[in-house]
């Protein structure tokens, strides 16, 4: 469990690891793989030869290895993802069949593990201690460069909490949840940096996720990761240039755009058709993020039932605000007598604490 050794962003680590796999999957003539993927004790690399941030375990390494794992044994196979207590994203990653929940979820209540569908990576980097790197304005840019789903309701040593009760809560993730929740991201093809190039951009600090549909529908999210660049100038916007050619898409597009970075002002709006896959966002704030659908004809069923949907929200929130506060209450009655309990050498037991905090 050395971490430096491990890392997969390490060529030779990550070719060891694969090799080693697919070599004894051959070998044995295995009709699959269950993939149970455990993480490295300290969860941290500081190797600076493997090009990113220091003192941290990367994971997009993990989905490129499931995915290179399914194209090299073929669809006839089965592959199973293991989900644990920290993480659980080898339950969504594009490539398996399946998913088994594991050590983590087997105390849980049913409409705990009922949260688990889709295609949402759970990953544990939604850890406390990793709060800044993942659960911040600024890991926004990250997230949508790199792909990554996260489920704004789980992350607390497999504990499935309210987002709303949970402390490390990012409201901006229920937004882009509304952005994914509007297209068929389960039947699209994805792109970003590291695919084939299909995507052009005028601003270097400005990252993007590109989902695109046999139906000829794609989704694009983009989003200002600020920098000296954004920093020096008053107001700052983007030129989108998308390869319809290589997408195989129409010249000529309708086009619809989604803004807003919180659930309450979470909007989408009808935009001019999108001529030669060029797109011009006049101005895109630091930590941002924008989507765009389009569409050869009628917009996604997806998108038509979540507007429907955001029509009645803030007869909703009432009673959300109204349950939140109610809750709150209960958990600092709760948080008094697990503080009393520890004083009189007698500590509440974690399931009793945890009791009104579980996820909906």
């Amino acid at each position: 469990y050395d971490c430096d050794e491990l890392c997969l962003r390490c060529d030779q680590a990550y070719h060891y690891m694969k090799t080693s796999i697919l070599t004894c999957y051959r070998h044995f003539g295995f009709d699959g793989l269950y993939i149970d993927f455990a993480w490295p004790g300290q969860a941290i690399c500081t190797d600076s030869s493997h090009h990113h941030e220091q003192e941290l375990f990367n994971f997009y390494d993990y989905f490129r290895m499931i995915r290179e794992l399914r194209k090299t044994i073929g669809h006839d196979a089965i592959m199973i993802g293991h989900g644990g207590s920290i993480m659980v994203s080898s339950d969504f990653v594009e490539g398996f069949d399946g998913c088994l929940t594991g050590e983590g979820q087997k105390d849980m209540a049913p409409e705990t593990i009922g949260v688990q569908n889709g295609n949402a990576p759970t990953l544990w980097t939604f850890h406390r201690r990793k709060q800044d790197t993942f659960r911040s304005a600024s890991s926004m840019a990250g997230i949508i460069r790199e792909g990554i789903t996260p489920h704004v309701g789980l992350g607390i040593l497999g504990k499935s909490i309210i987002a709303t009760l949970d402390p490390a809560h990012t409201p901006p993730y229920i937004a882009l949840w509304q952005m994914w929740r509007a297209f068929p991201v389960h039947e699209a093809t994805y792109y970003n940096y590291l695919t084939e190039k299909v995507v052009t951009l005028n601003n270097d600090e400005v990252t993007y996720s590109l989902y695109v549909t046999k139906s000829k529908q794609m989704l694009l999210i983009i989003c200002n990761g600020g920098g000296s660049y954004a920093e020096k100038m008053f107001s700052v916007g983007v030129n989108i240039q998308l390869d319809m050619e290589k997408l195989a898409l129409p010249d000529t597009m309708s086009c619809y755009k989604m803004s807003g970075n919180t659930y309450e002002t979470f909007r989408i709006a009808q935009q001019e058709p999108c001529h030669n896959g060029m797109i011009h966002v006049e101005e895109i704030g630091i930590h941002e993020f924008i989507g765009f659908i389009l569409s050869e004809d009628e917009p996604p069923e997806e998108m038509v039932q979540l507007e429907m949907y955001l029509e009645n929200r803030f007869e909703r929130l009432a009673g959300i605000y109204s349950s939140k506060m109610k809750r709150l209450k209960e958990c600092d009655q709760l948080l008094k007598q697990f503080e009393k309990s520890k004083s009189n050498n007698q500590p509440m037991e974690a399931d009793k604490l945890m009791t009104r905090r579980v996820a909906e």
